[in-house]
């Protein structure tokens, strides 16, 4: 499997995710799409956590602005994970519905005579 290198500019965060997930598995060019993404929101979350963690939680009365775009971000990011439908490697659990490629496998043998 040859190295797939982050995209220029990739952050930290954005490199160890992108580094972790290409070092597992061979993405096809639209994947590799959903992978910057999934880079520049890595990269996103730590700028807004390192602002928390200087700032703290509470601005005034209320939660701190980075704090909630920080949640957001992490909602964004476990959604575009989900996009990807990256296997568990370890294989714990196996997975509860079936996947939409073999739904679209499946209508598509039985669309012809059905």
């Amino acid at each position: 499997m040859a190295e797939v290198k982050p995209p220029r500019g990739t952050g930290r965060a954005g490199a160890v995710m992108w580094r972790s997930v290409t070092g597992s598995f061979e993405l096809e060019a639209h994947e590799l799409q959903v992978l910057r993404q999934v880079a520049v929101v890595a990269d996103r979350i730590a700028s807004l956590d390192g602002v928390v963690d200087r700032d703290g939680v509470l601005l005034g009365d209320h939660a701190h602005p980075a704090l909630v775009e920080s949640r957001l971000q992490r909602v964004t990011l476990g959604r575009l994970l989900a996009v990807l439908r990256l296997p568990d490697l370890e294989e714990r659990r196996p997975q509860r519905r079936g996947g939409f490629r073999r739904a679209y496998q499946l209508r598509q043998v039985m669309g012809d005579g059905a």
